[in-house]
Protein backbone atom coordinates (compact mmCIF):
# COMPACT_ATOMS: atom_id res chain seq x y z
CA UNK A 1 0.00 0.00 0.00
CA UNK A 2 2.86 2.37 0.74
CA UNK A 3 5.13 1.41 -2.17
CA UNK A 4 5.91 4.22 -4.55
CA UNK A 5 5.28 6.94 -1.97
CA UNK A 6 7.75 9.76 -1.36
CA UNK A 7 9.29 10.30 2.05
CA UNK A 8 7.46 13.62 2.42
CA UNK A 9 4.09 12.01 1.72
CA UNK A 10 4.77 9.20 4.19
CA UNK A 11 5.77 11.72 6.87
CA UNK A 12 2.66 13.74 6.11
CA UNK A 13 0.42 10.65 6.40
CA UNK A 14 2.11 9.72 9.68
CA UNK A 15 1.35 13.21 11.00
CA UNK A 16 -2.30 12.77 10.04
CA UNK A 17 -2.47 9.40 11.79
CA UNK A 18 -0.85 10.78 14.93
CA UNK A 19 -3.38 13.59 15.02
CA UNK A 20 -6.13 10.98 14.72
CA UNK A 21 -4.74 9.00 17.68
CA UNK A 22 -4.69 12.04 19.99
CA UNK A 23 -8.41 11.72 20.62
CA UNK A 24 -11.82 12.96 19.55
CA UNK A 25 -11.36 16.49 20.90
CA UNK A 26 -8.07 16.99 19.07
CA UNK A 27 -9.51 15.25 16.02
CA UNK A 28 -12.44 17.64 15.82
CA UNK A 29 -10.08 20.63 15.64
CA UNK A 30 -7.23 18.97 13.70
CA UNK A 31 -6.54 20.45 10.30
CA UNK A 32 -3.74 19.67 7.88
CA UNK A 33 -2.19 22.38 5.71
CA UNK A 34 -2.31 21.73 1.95
CA UNK A 35 -1.57 23.64 -1.25
CA UNK A 36 -4.12 23.28 -4.05
CA UNK A 37 -2.65 22.26 -7.40
CA UNK A 38 -5.90 22.89 -9.29
CA UNK A 39 -9.07 24.92 -8.81
CA UNK A 40 -11.45 23.01 -6.51
CA UNK A 41 -15.12 24.04 -6.39
CA UNK A 42 -16.24 25.48 -3.03
CA UNK A 43 -12.70 25.17 -1.66
CA UNK A 44 -10.25 27.43 -3.45
CA UNK A 45 -8.19 28.24 -6.50
CA UNK A 46 -4.90 26.83 -7.74
CA UNK A 47 -2.00 27.72 -5.45
CA UNK A 48 -4.22 28.47 -2.44
CA UNK A 49 -2.77 27.44 0.92
CA UNK A 50 -5.42 26.23 3.34
CA UNK A 51 -6.06 23.81 6.18
CA UNK A 52 -8.50 20.93 5.69
CA UNK A 53 -9.63 17.91 7.69
CA UNK A 54 -7.03 15.12 7.60
CA UNK A 55 -9.39 12.56 6.07
CA UNK A 56 -10.45 14.90 3.26
CA UNK A 57 -6.84 15.61 2.37
CA UNK A 58 -5.68 12.00 2.72
CA UNK A 59 -8.64 10.32 0.98
CA UNK A 60 -9.64 12.82 -1.69
CA UNK A 61 -7.39 15.81 -2.37
CA UNK A 62 -3.97 14.12 -2.43
CA UNK A 63 -4.96 10.89 -4.27
CA UNK A 64 -6.79 12.88 -6.96
CA UNK A 65 -3.74 15.20 -7.23
CA UNK A 66 -5.86 18.23 -6.39
CA UNK A 67 -3.54 19.22 -3.53
CA UNK A 68 -0.07 18.64 -2.14
CA UNK A 69 0.97 18.56 1.51
CA UNK A 70 2.16 21.98 2.62
CA UNK A 71 5.80 21.00 3.13
CA UNK A 72 8.74 23.38 2.89
CA UNK A 73 9.73 22.02 -0.54
CA UNK A 74 6.22 22.39 -1.96
CA UNK A 75 5.87 25.91 -0.51
CA UNK A 76 9.17 26.91 -2.12
CA UNK A 77 8.03 25.57 -5.50
CA UNK A 78 4.78 27.50 -5.37
CA UNK A 79 6.45 30.67 -4.07
CA UNK A 80 8.82 30.74 -7.06
CA UNK A 81 5.94 30.18 -9.46
CA UNK A 82 3.65 32.70 -7.71
CA UNK A 83 6.21 35.47 -8.19
CA UNK A 84 6.25 34.66 -11.88
CA UNK A 85 2.42 34.89 -11.97
CA UNK A 86 2.31 38.22 -10.13
CA UNK A 87 4.92 39.76 -12.42
CA UNK A 88 2.73 39.25 -15.48
CA UNK A 89 0.24 42.12 -15.85
CA UNK A 90 -2.39 42.84 -18.44
CA UNK A 91 -1.36 45.46 -21.00
CA UNK A 92 -3.71 47.93 -22.68
CA UNK A 93 -3.40 46.81 -26.31
CA UNK A 94 -4.95 43.57 -27.52
CA UNK A 95 -1.61 42.09 -28.67
CA UNK A 96 -0.01 42.76 -25.30
CA UNK A 97 -3.07 41.36 -23.52
CA UNK A 98 -2.84 38.14 -25.55
CA UNK A 99 0.87 37.84 -24.82
CA UNK A 100 0.20 38.31 -21.10
CA UNK A 101 -2.53 35.65 -21.19
CA UNK A 102 -0.13 33.25 -22.90
CA UNK A 103 2.53 33.93 -20.24
CA UNK A 104 0.03 33.25 -17.45
CA UNK A 105 -1.04 30.05 -19.16
CA UNK A 106 2.60 29.03 -19.57
CA UNK A 107 3.20 29.77 -15.87
CA UNK A 108 0.29 27.46 -14.96
CA UNK A 109 1.65 24.72 -17.20
CA UNK A 110 5.14 25.09 -15.71
CA UNK A 111 3.62 25.03 -12.21
CA UNK A 112 1.86 21.75 -13.03
CA UNK A 113 5.06 20.29 -14.45
CA UNK A 114 7.14 21.31 -11.45
CA UNK A 115 4.68 20.27 -8.74
CA UNK A 116 3.48 16.95 -10.15
CA UNK A 117 5.90 14.11 -9.39
CA UNK A 118 6.49 11.58 -12.17
CA UNK A 119 6.93 7.89 -11.43
CA UNK A 120 8.29 5.06 -13.54
CA UNK A 121 8.30 1.38 -12.59
CA UNK A 122 10.91 -0.72 -14.35
CA UNK A 123 12.41 -4.19 -14.08
CA UNK A 124 15.86 -4.45 -12.53
CA UNK A 125 18.65 -6.72 -13.78
CA UNK A 126 22.08 -7.54 -12.42
CA UNK A 127 23.81 -5.01 -10.22
CA UNK A 128 20.52 -3.27 -9.34
CA UNK A 129 20.47 -1.55 -12.77
CA UNK A 130 17.38 -1.09 -14.89
CA UNK A 131 16.98 -3.49 -17.80
CA UNK A 132 15.51 -0.62 -19.82
CA UNK A 133 16.71 2.90 -18.87
CA UNK A 134 14.29 5.83 -18.78
CA UNK A 135 14.73 8.13 -21.78
CA UNK A 136 13.60 11.66 -22.47
CA UNK A 137 11.05 10.18 -24.90
CA UNK A 138 9.59 8.10 -22.02
CA UNK A 139 9.33 11.23 -19.86
CA UNK A 140 7.58 13.32 -22.52
CA UNK A 141 5.19 10.45 -23.30
CA UNK A 142 4.26 10.10 -19.62
CA UNK A 143 3.69 13.86 -19.34
CA UNK A 144 1.54 13.82 -22.48
CA UNK A 145 -0.55 10.86 -21.29
CA UNK A 146 -1.06 11.83 -17.66
CA UNK A 147 -0.97 15.63 -17.67
CA UNK A 148 -2.04 16.24 -21.28
CA UNK A 149 0.92 18.55 -21.85
CA UNK A 150 2.91 18.26 -25.06
CA UNK A 151 6.43 18.96 -23.82
CA UNK A 152 9.12 18.89 -26.51
CA UNK A 153 12.07 16.63 -25.72
CA UNK A 154 14.38 19.56 -26.42
CA UNK A 155 13.21 21.24 -23.17
CA UNK A 156 14.48 18.32 -21.06
CA UNK A 157 18.14 18.52 -20.04
CA UNK A 158 18.84 14.80 -19.59
CA UNK A 159 22.28 14.81 -21.25
CA UNK A 160 24.11 15.01 -17.92
CA UNK A 161 21.93 12.43 -16.14
CA UNK A 162 22.10 8.66 -16.25
CA UNK A 163 18.58 7.34 -15.67
CA UNK A 164 19.44 3.64 -15.49
CA UNK A 165 19.29 3.14 -11.70
CA UNK A 166 16.23 3.15 -9.40
CA UNK A 167 15.93 6.27 -7.27
CA UNK A 168 14.71 9.85 -7.16
CA UNK A 169 15.92 12.40 -9.71
CA UNK A 170 15.53 16.12 -10.38
CA UNK A 171 15.37 16.58 -14.15
CA UNK A 172 16.36 20.14 -15.14
CA UNK A 173 14.20 21.84 -17.74
CA UNK A 174 15.45 24.44 -20.19
CA UNK A 175 12.91 26.86 -18.70
CA UNK A 176 13.94 29.74 -16.44
CA UNK A 177 11.53 30.78 -13.69
CA UNK A 178 10.85 34.37 -12.66
CA UNK A 179 13.41 34.15 -9.84
CA UNK A 180 16.14 33.25 -12.35
CA UNK A 181 16.37 29.59 -11.36
CA UNK A 182 15.80 26.70 -13.74
CA UNK A 183 12.65 24.61 -13.40
CA UNK A 184 13.05 20.94 -12.42
CA UNK A 185 10.85 17.86 -12.76
CA UNK A 186 10.64 15.44 -9.83
CA UNK A 187 11.14 11.91 -11.17
CA UNK A 188 11.05 8.65 -9.23
CA UNK A 189 12.16 5.35 -10.73
CA UNK A 190 11.11 2.34 -8.69
CA UNK A 191 11.82 -1.29 -9.36
CA UNK A 192 9.15 -3.88 -10.07
CA UNK A 193 9.44 -6.81 -7.70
Amino acid sequence: MLRGRSAEELAWRLCAQLQFLRGAKAKAKAKLPVILTQDVAKLGTEGARLAVRPGFARNYLVPHKLALPSTAANQARFAALDTQDTNTQLQSTSEEAQAAAQRRQLAKVVRRLVTTPLEFKRHVGEGDRLTEPVTSKDITTLIANHMRIDLPESLLDTNTLSLDDPGEYEIPLKITLADGKRAHLALTISKIE
